[in-house]
């Protein structure tokens, strides 16, 4: 079940969400983090990818963070690192 984060209103409060996260994920249609519940983090990122072609592969792994945190009742707090998501 999807929870939604204490004081998660707004895209900056995503975890590992700043100001150039906001704006890619407004371009791409998200305006509240509600929006972006339930979605896969790979669709996100090849998204991304059709509006700016190859895209820094620390996308994929914010929109891993984003999504975990929007899909967990209790998240791990290392798993709201964005760092944390990339490939080992």
């Amino acid at each position: 079940m999807a929870v939604k984060l204490p004081q998660c209103d707004r895209l900056e409060d995503l975890p590992g969400v700043g100001k150039a996260v906001v704006k890619d994920l407004r371009r791409m249609g998200y305006v509240t983090p509600a929006e972006l519940t339930g979605k896969d983090p790979n669709a996100l990122y090849e998204q991304i990818e059709t509006l700016d072609g190859p895209t820094d592969r620390c996308m994929l792994y914010t929109f891993r963070s984003v999504t975990y945190a929007l899909s967990t009742d209790k998240p791990e707090a290392e798993k709201l690192l964005w760092w944390n998501w990339k490939e080992r």
